[in-house]
């Protein structure tokens, strides 16, 4: 995509979340919380964005079904993903 895209990936695991639980991921542009992706994690918490722009800042925040928001890890900027040749 022509805003956000390129070879770069995030990885999450979401904090607090029950067991065997999926989450709704909302991945942030850190500078201004544009929404980038969102997507749901697997049944242990984790996943990954892909396709991301390696030079901008990205935050992860999850939600449960019953609505409550969980932490996704701290901001950070996209690693390479090596299936694309990102580098």
């Amino acid at each position: 995509d022509v805003e956000f895209g390129g070879p770069g990936r995030y990885p999450f695991k979401v904090e607090g979340l029950p067991a065997s639980q999926k989450a709704r991921v909302s991945l942030l542009r850190a500078r201004d919380k544009a929404l980038a992706r969102e997507t749901w994690s697997a049944a242990d918490g984790t996943g990954t964005f892909t396709g991301l722009d390696l030079a901008t800042k990205f935050i992860a925040v999850a939600q449960d079904p019953a609505g409550m928001l969980h932490p996704c890890g701290a901001e950070h900027y996209p690693e390479p993903d090596p299936s694309t040749g990102g580098a």
